[in-house]
């Protein structure tokens, strides 16, 4: 294999890892943007619920902070 064709596979795996990590982080954006999305009234009720329980779930912002 010449050094070129080294160079190209080289820089195309480089390429598909970038793309790799861009798309998963990209997933978590888009799942984070759910997590804040404007609740309906049910939902806001439940959640009102489960605090006064001491009901605890994992919120976007600490979870994207552990990544």
């Amino acid at each position: 294999m010449t050094l070129a064709a080294v160079k190209k596979q080289y820089n195309n795996e480089q390429m598909f890892h970038t793309m790799d990590e861009a798309r998963e982080r990209g997933e978590q954006i888009a799942e984070l943007a759910e997590d804040y999305a404007p609740k309906t009234e049910e939902e806001r009720k439940e959640e009102m619920v489960k605090e006064a329980l001491g009901i605890e779930e994992k919120g976007g912002i600490t979870e994207s902070m552990e990544t």
